[in-house]
């Protein structure tokens, strides 16, 4: 009897032990590793061909940080793409393959007769889906008779307007002021509602204060890419604290919890967050600041003629290459310049030619002249 029930125990414990490994194993964070290779080449002719891939690597990210490559197949490729990214014009995503090692490619291939009027070719769409990050590209090719300029000019952006944003959040902060003393106010301390409300004006200084550095950081600080949850934190602990040490100064301040004051926090970020988004104004982008996913971009582009001026990463010939991720164009735009210049030699040796000819007849007929008159 007692040998059935150990087994009994023994087989109950090892089911729980293996229920438990599974339900922790399936809430592993799943990041992505995207990179996005693009190739342009831009004609004499002035039509540029362009071909793009976006090659998927997902990861399975764990409490620690930990990131394991995790199989993919063809269905989630297709569908983390459908719902991230927009085609290019006149084309659509295809040709998905998949790699040795559990990655996959999906790509597109374009060709723009008149590129000088401007398009985009990669879109990639915010968590909201009303706007959308991309590029732009632009080209010139200036043709006179001794030689052709060409310039090449391609913009990535993410959809982020930090100006209005920063603009819109002084007027935003007034309202999420009230919903952080709305919340103590229903909060299971309302005795620390009172002690708040008596030094408004000195929580308010230092709620403004605390918004405009996130809100700051997170737009021009690239370094946040990574560690945008432990920074909002610790900014917001640390005004957790100044308002703990001003509220204590009156008795019924004693009672205030930090639970009670991280709620109110709380409850005026999302009254932020829900501002902006009624305003359009997405602060993330299409990249989220608090994910673990990668983004890198290769450009790889031919141009004809000799290289003049370019900020490319690397020259080879006609070849250039740049390398970036999406925090080089983060709340900012990142420019990809070249500019080249094709002489037409036959037609300068030829009018150097007419001119030494047209020299030559002008002293002979000047020569002439002189000579009948003498």
């Amino acid at each position: 009897m007692v040998l059935k029930i150990s087994r009994r125990v023994i087989s109950l414990t090892a089911y729980c032990g293996l229920l438990t490994i599974a339900t922790l194993l399936a809430s592993g964070c799943i990041s992505w590793n995207v990179h996005t290779g693009l190739e342009a080449q831009f004609f004499p002719d002035g039509k540029l061909q362009r071909h793009g891939s976006i090659i998927l690597k997902p990861f399975e990210t764990d409490s620690l940080g930990n990131r394991r490559s995790v199989g993919l197949d063809t269905a989630d490729a297709r569908k983390y793409v459908n719902e991230n990214y927009v085609p290019p014009a006149g084309t659509n995503f295809a040709g998905y393959r998949a790699g040795a090692d559990s990655a996959f490619t999906v790509s597109w291939s374009i060709e723009i007769e008149n590129p000088w009027q401007g398009f985009s070719d990669y879109k990639r769409l915010t968590a909201d889906s009303s706007s959308f990050s991309g590029n732009q590209i632009r080209t010139s090719k200036n043709e006179s008779f001794f030689r052709t300029d060409y310039e090449y000019r391609e913009t990535f952006f993410d959809a982020i307007d930090a100006d209005s944003i920063l603009a819109n959040l002084q007027r935003i902060m007034p309202q999420a002021e009230d919903a952080f003393f709305e919340s103590l106010r229903n909060s299971k301390t309302p005795d620390a509602f009172s002690a708040a409300e008596a030094s408004r004006d000195k929580i308010a200084l230092i709620l403004d204060r605390y918004w405009e550095q996130l809100i700051k950081s997170l737009l021009y600080d690239p370094a946040l890419e990574r560690n945008g949850n432990e920074y909002a934190d610790s900014l917001g602990n640390e005004a957790i604290g100044s308002i703990l040490s001003i509220i204590s100064m009156h008795r019924e301040g004693k009672y205030a919890s930090y639970e009670a004051l991280k709620s109110a926090i709380d409850a005026a970020d999302s009254e932020i967050d829900k501002r902006f988004d009624s305003l359009g104004l997405p602060i993330e982008g299409a990249y989220s600041i608090f994910g673990n996913d990668q983004f890198d971009f290769t450009l790889k582009l031919h141009i004809p003629g000799r290289i003049e001026a370019t900020n490319a990463d690397s020259v080879s010939g006609n070849d250039l290459e740049w390398n970036f991720t999406n925090n080089d164009f983060r709340a900012r735009e990142l420019l990809l310049y070249a500019r080249s210049s094709e002489y037409r030699w036959s037609r300068l040796l030829i009018s150097i030619v007419f001119v030494l000819i047209f020299i030559g007849l002008v002293i002979y007929i000047t020569r002439r002249l002189a000579a009948s008159r003498t």
